[in-house]
């Protein structure tokens, strides 16, 4: 993710080696399922979505630690954020 630290949005990069479903998804600290990102089949390559520092009901959420989870079975990967209001 670039930026990490974040103020505003941050861009989430993820690769695609093969057609698949891929799932990205915000959790807080306490392991809360804040946002889904993306929820869709993809052909291979490279692709970027954005988050926002919004919850699923559009709401700001507050500073803190977060992290992104991608899954694309078999492979599941979660990295951290930062998020600095």
């Amino acid at each position: 993710a670039y930026p990490n630290p974040f103020h505003n949005s941050t861009h989430i990069t993820y690769k695609v080696p093969e057609n698949n479903q891929v799932t990205i998804k915000i959790f807080d600290i306490t392991g809360r399922e804040i946002k889904i990102l993306v929820q869709d089949s993809f052909a291979p390559g490279v692709y970027s979505t954005i988050w926002d520092g919004t919850d699923k009901y559009g709401n700001l959420v507050v500073s803190g630690i977060y992290f992104y989870q991608i899954n694309s079975e078999p492979r599941s990967k979660t990295k951290k954020l930062l998020l600095v209001r």
